[in-house]
């Protein structure tokens, strides 16, 4: 390696010290005073170069039309060349080519005849499409399927070139900065086996619509900001994951309504079979989305026939009402950070079924959140942060056997009202901590129904 200014007064002793040096792997001549075969007699010989770096400040200065015949080279730094652009024909000749760094205004690039026999390289900032009459056709980018870094003109014709036969059953688009989906994927859907698709940070103002995959089972969109409406398609009925994700934009959901129907817009019937064998629905980070597209938010049964598992997390607008005969239904439900929750988690296990709420200061009356529309089946019940239980939750509690309420300001709410109904619970341990309300009255009001509790614990509570 050599430091420090050189001007011509080096070329010779440079050319004859180097004139041997037929195996160099790197050359970096950033500022170069005169053509690099001045210094470097065997230049045209150094068939071993894997790295090479020219620059210069002198306009009339041109590149050494040899640089095609260096088959090896990986790397071909001309981000300094302010000299003359004349760029030889035969630079596709680089099939081992994986970087080419060009001066800012990235004009080089776009000079890369039958650019797509650089299978290898991962950079292409500029492509015109048509640019000659030959040697700069879209099917040039086909195979250059190594690209990491493409502006968005030419990301939006690759991938149109990229279009994947019919048969095709798994497809993931990742980072693409077009400004439309493909047409395979929209208007000439073409990919109608496709049974799993994800597509994570697209900047698309033209979304598919995926009307027309009937067999779609498993669709994943994250880290998207353009969508504002969730379209729910009748080719839905084969889904059986949906994961939306990180979708900045998402408010509400849209049915599009057939011709001579009045089923569509923002709010459907209770009894619309969307999703029929949707079997798990995550919902991440959606921080505009208002919630699913029911009156009063109430979530229907009909809609989620087969859902297992439900998670919403970190959705702080999301406002939902789950009825505990819907949630009974499912393995697993987790909501965190949503409007009027901290936390919401259902869960089974070996021990029973149980349910946590953690309430938010908007939280008043659990009926906003849950309701108990059947007796259930609840083993096991965590309240924090809570409105109090009333008369009309305890008695569809039919199978409780733990209770455990933290962080409320009250226990119960009046227990008169059932006239002489008797009614009594099946809990065996009880626990209440940091209760404000009158605590020790309402406890007295409720030990007579709760015939089998072995188990009592009181901390913190005033009385």
């Amino acid at each position: 390696m050599l430091f420090g200014k050189m001007d011509e007064g080096f070329v010779k002793i440079f050319g004859d010290f180097f004139g041997e040096a037929i195996t160099l792997r790197v050359l970096h001549l950033p500022i170069m005073l005169c053509p690099v075969e001045s210094m470097l007699h065997n230049f045209p010989g150094l068939v071993h170069l894997r790295y090479l770096c020219l620059g210069t400040s002198k306009s009339q200065m041109h590149l050494p039309p040899n640089i095609s015949k260096f088959y090896h080279l990986r790397v071909l730094d001309l981000e300094l060349w302010n000299g003359s652009r004349d760029f030889p024909k035969d630079m596709s000749n680089l099939a081992k080519l994986c970087h080419f760094y060009v001066p800012s205004d990235d004009q080089l690039h776009s000079e890369i005849y039958n650019v797509g026999k650089l299978k290898l390289l991962e950079e292409l900032k500029v492509f015109q499409v048509n640019k000659n009459s030959e040697g700069f056709e879209p099917k040039q980018l086909k195979h250059l399927t190594k690209l990491r870094e493409v502006e968005p003109g030419v990301e939006a014709v690759v991938l149109e070139r990229l279009q994947p036969h019919g048969d095709i059953q798994v497809l993931c688009i990742r980072g693409h900065g077009g400004p439309s989906c493909p047409t395979w994927l929209g208007d000439d859907f073409t990919v109608e086996a496709l049974q799993f698709l994800y597509l994570d940070g697209v900047s698309w103002d033209v979304f598919p619509s995926l009307g027309k995959a009937w067999d779609l089972r498993e669709l994943r969109l994250e880290d998207i900001t353009g969508p504002k409406e969730f379209i729910i398609e009748e080719s839905f009925c084969m889904l059986i994951k949906l994961e939306l994700i990180s979708l900045g934009s998402f408010r509400k959901w849209l049915y599009p309504a057939k011709e001579g129907s009045s089923l569509g817009g923002d709010l459907l019937p209770l009894d619309t079979h969307m999703f029929p064998l949707l079997q798990v629905l995550i919902i991440r980070d959606c921080s505009k989305l208002l919630g699913f597209p029911f009156s009063n938010h109430i979530v229907s049964p009909d809609w989620f026939p087969k859902l297992q598992e439900l998670e919403v997390l970190y959705c702080p607008e999301f406002s939902s009402v789950i009825p505990i005969s819907w949630i009974e239904s499912l393995c697993s439900v987790t909501m965190k950070s949503v409007k009027m929750l901290k936390e919401f988690t259902y869960s089974k296990s070996s021990n029973g079924a149980e349910v946590e709420i953690i309430g938010e200061s908007d939280l008043h009356s659990i009926d906003q959140v849950l309701i108990f529309d059947k007796e259930t089946c609840l083993e096991k019940l965590t309240l924090n942060r809570c409105p109090r239980l009333e008369l009309k939750h305890l008695l569809m509690l039919t199978s409780l056997k733990t209770l455990f309420v933290f962080h409320s300001d009250a226990l119960v709410g009046p227990l008169g009202g059932q006239g002489d109904v008797e009614w009594q619970l099946p809990i065996e341990h009880m626990r209440i901590w940091d209760l404000n309300g009158n605590s020790g009255e309402e406890l007295t009001d409720l030990l007579p129904h709760l015939p089998k509790l072995s188990k009592l614990e009181i901390d913190e509570c005033k009385t």
